[in-house]
Order: C-alpha cells, then structure tokens, then sequence
C-alpha cells in the first residue's frame, strides 16, 4: 500500500471541534499557551502563528527583535518574509521593529515604492514612540540605515551621505546588517560625489577594523567594495574581490552574496569576450536562484542572453528569455517585467530586428530604476531604439537624452555609463557628419574603458564602431588597447550587433523608418492627425514633421500621393 500524510485534515477536524466546545476566550488562551511553548523550543514560525491568534504582540516583537539581526547578517530574508506574512498589516505599521524589518526587506525586492511608503508610517511611529531612550536610539539608527537606501535610489547623493553619517553614529555593533546597508549606499554616495579614493577608503577602514569573526559582514563589505568599483569601471579589482569572496559564499551557503560574486565574474568575462567563462559562473547563481535577490538574479540572466546571442546559441537564448519572463512574473513586480522586456528590445536591437524590438517595447518604462551598478543599462537601450527609428527627430531626441545621460555620469563618477555611453555618442556625431566629434568622443571613450580592458562595449556596436575604430587607427596605430579591440572585431564569426540602428545616414531616401512605416499605416487606416498623435503619444507637431518628411522621402507632395507610392514599393500592404 501507500502511505498519505492526512495530519492537516486531522489538524482541521480538531479545530473545528475546539470551536464547538470551548468559547473564544478560552481558544485565545490557548493559542497564548501555544505560543509560549513554541517560543521556548525556538520553533518561531509556529510561535508567531499562535501569537497572532491570540493578540501576543509583545512575543511577536520579541521574536523579531532577538532574531532579525542574525537573520539579515546570514541572508536569511525568505525566512523573515515567511513570518512576515503571518503578521496582520495593521500589527507591523504599529510595532517599529516589524516595519523597519519589512522596510529593509523590500531593497531585497527592488520595490522601493513600498520602501518609501513605509518609511513614512516609520517616520510618524518614531515620533509618537514611547520606548526607552536606548531602544529608541536603536530604532533611529535603523531608520537612517534603510532611508541610505531610499534617498540613494531617489537620487538625492547628499540627503544619502547625511543618513550615512547618521546611521553610524547610533548604530550599534549587534545591528551589522543595518551597518552595511549604511556603508553600500554611503559610499555609493561618496563616489557619486565625485570623491572615488574616499569612498574606496571607507569601506576598507571599515574592513580593517571588523573582528575576524565577523565572516559574513567581512564578506558583504567585500562585496560593498566590488559595487564601488563597478562604477569606476574597474573590472580588475572586482576579479579580485569576487574571486577571494566565492568560495566563502559557498562554504556557508550564502546564496545572496554568491549572486554578488557571480554576476561580476560572469558580467567581466563578457567585457573581456572570453564567453566561454560566463555560463559556468551564471548557472550556478540560478541553481539557488529563488534564494537571492531577484534583482541581482535579472542581472546574471542578462548577462546569460546577451552572451548566448554573441556565441549565436540561439536556441538556448530563447530559453533564458523564457525564463527571465517567468522569474519576473513569479515575482509579480511590475518593475521586474518592465527591466525583461527592456532586455528583449535590446536583444531584438542586436539582431537588428527594428519591427519586433518596436513591438516590444509597446508602454514599457524605459526609466524604472536609475543607472547604478550594473552593466546592463535601459535607458541606453531606449536612446538606441530611437535611433533605430531612422529619422532627424528621433535622432534629435536620442541625441538630447545621451546627452545628458552622459553629463549625469560625469557629475555622479559613473565611469560605468561612461563606457557605455560615450560609444554610441560618438557613432551619433558620425551619422550627423561631425567626424571631428566623433574621434574626440571615442577616444576619450577608449581612455576610461582602457584599465578595465573593455572590449564587447565596443564589440556590440558592429561594424559602425568598427569603422570609427579604423579611422582612430590610422592615426594612432601604436593604441595597444585600440589593435587589441580591433583583433577582437576580426574574430568575431557573426554580426548581430545593431549595426543598422546607426550606420544609416539621415539623407533622405525611399527607405523610410520602422516610425514612419508605422504612421503610413495608421494614415492608411484613416486617422487624422490628433488620432495618431494619441495613439503614437507624440504631439500633433512631431506627426506633422514626420508626414512632411515622409514627403520629401518618397518624393510627393501629399498623404493621398504617399500612401499611394507606398504601396506601390510595398512599404504598406493594400487595406
């Protein structure tokens, strides 16, 4: 025979009973009595349940506040949400130490919408709160911790620093967690203040004086230093930092720092081309991927895609798509979804399919989350999709949003978007014909990528960048880093970079753009000008200066004449 676990039914079947035969009182002390006996076997989830039942806040909190600490320093976070999500909504927004567990909680998640909502409800409880100075010293210093963050993320670089200094002059040495979220998005801020040895050199004091016990924090602040150098663009140290990290990471199953180190190793080798490294590091990040930070798991997944399409493993790439989507759609933060889809549109940019990286980027935000860390950056991908629209005023905008994407990077120290940045502004200046720029550009582009020793940032730009290259070449042939960059190009056994996104000249031809195909249509279909404008969600003027251009392109004088010599050359099927 077989053996079936019936204990819930039995478990069902007794509760019903106790509510036949004993008041609510009595089963609220019961549920008290239960608490109290789980508590007292460590056996925590089931203590919070009983608690619930029988309005045991004080043992709630108690747990909490004994245990969170070890928790979030052993990146414990899905067991903190677990009890969470026993807990009423209206006992945490009135028990400080529930809410600024969940508010810290939710950096884990990106949804930094929650954070800041929380942290409103916090702010009012510390006013009205009624603890001892100590305990509420301690919960003060937890505020601070978790608004680094938040002012951070929001953009407010000095508003992060002061709730940094904040933070580590009431933040005790129990509180480690909290300590290093001030740390992160302190020296994140110190950096973003155009001072990168200070910020370096924090972390470091910080590491220099942590007692040798302190693996976990150790490792974080590792970590902590890795980030930092991600944005100066230092891909040698990160190496460094990843590797002497790992395998503690797996010694201790800490699977959200693993993610840390992993992305890193795997999103450097795709900067250094050697493909052939990155997989390994991202498998093992999505053995455990449910066990890390979701937004850190995207990031390796990218990393994956973008690699898989570069060696051409197509069918592989499908599959990592697949589950980016799922992973995101588990997740069921709007943010997420919005960050896969971007990948896609650049994925399409790259296989130079403009029809379908336009049809998935219908109503996705561009702009969910500013450019931080990571090496993948959407709204680059945005200024890219613009250009691949092929005409003078979405090159205008793109021109205008590099702009001053790149001047943002250069008063933050973001050498990361830099690298990124400074490339295709210089393709830009080609397509304009501003030669002269260009070279400025780019070279100033191959200064701060060179100690790094980028190479796919330039890879992925095709044979645009290539040409740029070139002529940068004959001019300085003996650029070390510049004939390495260009060997790389020669290896490269397929082109799918986004090659025809900026190597078209904005000369007026018949070969009209995805942008304006797609006005001819609605044209056709018998919308006026409002109507499209709407429907496109550009004003009535832009519709009116892409018509007038599609005019000169196809050589007419009207819309009746344009759609009519449209479908003569088969730009739009016959309605």
């Amino acid at each position: 025979g077989e053996w079936f676990r019936y204990h819930h039914l039995f478990r069902d079947f007794l509760i019903n009973q106790v509510k036949k035969q004993y008041s609510n009182e009595d089963i609220k002390e019961y549920h008290k009595h239960g608490s109290e006996y789980f508590y007292s076997n460590n056996l925590f989830e089931e203590a919070i349940y009983h608690s619930v039942k029988s309005d045991n806040i004080k043992l709630i909190v108690k747990i909490f506040e004994q245990n969170k600490y070890e928790l979030l320093s052993k990146d414990k976070f899905n067991i903190l949400w677990k009890w969470l999500k026993l807990i009423p909504e209206e006992i945490i927004t009135k028990e400080l130490h529930l809410l600024f567990t969940r508010t810290l909680l939710h950096d884990t998640k990106a949804d930094y919408i929650a954070m800041q909502n929380d942290l409103v409800v916090a702010r009012k409880l510390l006013g009205e709160s009624t603890n001892t100075s100590k305990q509420k010293k301690q919960l003060l210093a937890e505020y601070h911790a978790v608004h680094c963050c938040l002012s951070y993320i929001s953009g407010n670089i000095q508003e992060t620093i002061d709730h940094y200094e904040n933070a580590f002059k009431l933040l005790s040495k129990n509180q480690l967690y909290f300590i290093d979220v001030a740390l992160s998005y302190g020296a994140f801020a110190i950096n973003s203040s155009c001072r990168p040895d200070e910020a370096i050199t924090s972390v470091n004091n910080y590491l220099k004086d942590l007692p040798a016990s302190y693996t976990f924090s150790r490792m974080r602040g590792i970590m902590i230093l890795s980030l930092v150098y991600s944005f100066q663009g230092s891909l040698k140290e990160i190496v460094k930092l990843s590797r002497q990290a790992q395998p503690v990471f797996n010694k201790n199953n800490q699977w959200v720092s693993l993610a840390y180190a992993n992305y890193f190793l795997s999103e450097t080798n795709y900067q250094w081309n050697e493909l052939d490294n990155v997989i390994k590091y991202i498998d093992q990040v999505e053995e455990h991927k449910y066990a890390g930070r979701p937004h850190w798991i995207l990031n390796c997944l990218y990393t994956k895609a973008f690699t898989l399409q570069a060696k051409g493993n197509y069918e592989e790439l499908e599959l990592t798509i697949l589950n980016l989507n799922t992973f995101a759609k588990d997740y069921g933060l709007g943010p997420f979804y919005m960050m896969v889809k971007t990948c896609e549109v650049e994925l399409a940019l790259r296989q130079n399919n403009i029809e379908k990286a336009l049809k998935i980027s219908k109503g996705i935000n561009f702009e969910v989350y500013p450019p931080v860390f990571y090496f993948f950056i959407p709204q680059l991908t945005y200024i890219k999709l613009l250009l691949s629209m092929d005409d003078i005023i979405s090159t205008d905008e793109a021109a205008d949003r590099l702009e001053k994407l790149i001047e943002f990077g250069r008063t933050t120290f973001r050498q990361n978007l830099l690298i990124q940045a400074l490339p295709l502004q210089s393709l830009i200046c080609v397509r304009k014909g501003n030669e002269e720029k260009a070279n400025i550009l780019i070279e100033e582009a191959l200064t701060i990528a060179e100690p790094g020793g980028f190479i796919r940032t330039f890879l992925d730009l095709g044979k645009p960048m290539e040409k740029l290259l070139m002529s940068v070449y004959k001019t300085n042939p003996d650029n070390i880093y510049l004939n390495r960059i260009l060997r790389e190009f020669k290896k490269e056994k397929q082109n799918i970079s986004p090659q025809v996104i900026i190597d078209k000249k904005t000369g007026l031809s018949e070969n009209l753009s995805a942008r304006e195909i797609e006005l001819l249509y609605l044209v056709a279909k018998g919308l006026r000008n409002r109507e499209i404008a709407d429907k496109l969600n550009l004003s009535t003027i832009s519709i009116k200066k892409y018509l007038s251009n599609i005019y000169l392109k196809l050589d007419v004088g009207n819309r009746v004449l344009a759609l009519s010599k449209a479908r003569d050359l088969g730009l739009i099927s016959t309605i």
